[in-house]
């Protein structure tokens, strides 16, 4: 299954450096931690001292939280079962990553 992942800027200079979107190859058995994982490993999300946390929706489902720094504060949050497939919860084959809305 191929997914486009797009993400907000989080600064005006990341938005005309971009990429603010990439491709992503999943197996159908990939699972939403593994998703997660892979994102990651892209190091395509980019963070700034006020956007440190990431909310990864698919349609108008909230799957997981990426933060910026994974460790002792701050923990990836998920909102379905992460051994689940992430097929499930993916709609349109698109997935997008934005920045938490209280923040």
């Amino acid at each position: 299954m191929n997914i486009v992942v797009n993400r907000q800027a989080c600064c005006a200079q990341d938005d005309q450096l971009g990429p603010l979107s990439i491709e992503l190859v999943l197996s159908d058995e990939c699972t939403v931690e593994e998703l997660a994982l892979m994102i990651i490993r892209k190091r395509f999300l980019q963070f700034s001292s006020s956007h440190s946390v990431m909310e990864v929706h698919s349609g108008n489902l909230n799957i997981f939280n990426i933060p910026s720094q994974i460790g002792l504060n701050m923990k990836m949050e998920f909102f379905v079962p992460l051994n689940d497939l992430a097929k499930s919860y993916i709609t349109k084959n698109e997935i997008d990553c934005r920045w938490l809305e209280n923040l």
